[in-house]
């Protein structure tokens, strides 16, 4: 949209994230890796989503309410995804992938989502 053709937006996804800061670290222009100069553990981050984790305490059914609630937010997520400078069409894909993992209902694609009025529902 027009709005976004002068902004730079640089994504740092959580599962992602030493990866996705260097990269964009790199793009606006430091010197040195980060990586090259923290300690271990300085970064640490879950290396999957424990949502799509099926010993987790959360239903199915609960699941798919939790992602319905969320709608909005998912799909503001998924053109940030899009958005961001630093996030190549692999990363974007790997995202969608582990998006669509914890919300199996949920498009890759950003959709309009239902509202109450939409469902029948008043």
């Amino acid at each position: 949209t027009p709005r976004h053709r002068d902004l730079t937006v640089y994504g740092i996804r959580a599962e992602h994230l030493e990866r996705d800061w260097t990269t964009a670290n790199r793009l606006v222009g430091a010197k040195e890796s980060r990586a090259s100069n923290r300690r271990d553990g300085d970064l640490a981050a879950p290396r999957k989503n424990s949502w799509s984790d099926p010993d987790r305490e959360l239903s199915a059914i609960g699941r798919a309410n939790l992602c319905r609630t969320l709608c909005d937010e998912i799909q503001i997520y998924k053109e940030l995804l899009h958005l961001a400078n630093n996030l190549d069409e692999q990363d974007v894909s790997e995202s969608l992938d582990e998006l669509v993992t914890t919300c199996p209902d949920e498009p890759r694609e950003v959709r309009r989502c239902p509202t109450t009025r939409d469902d029948g529902e008043s």
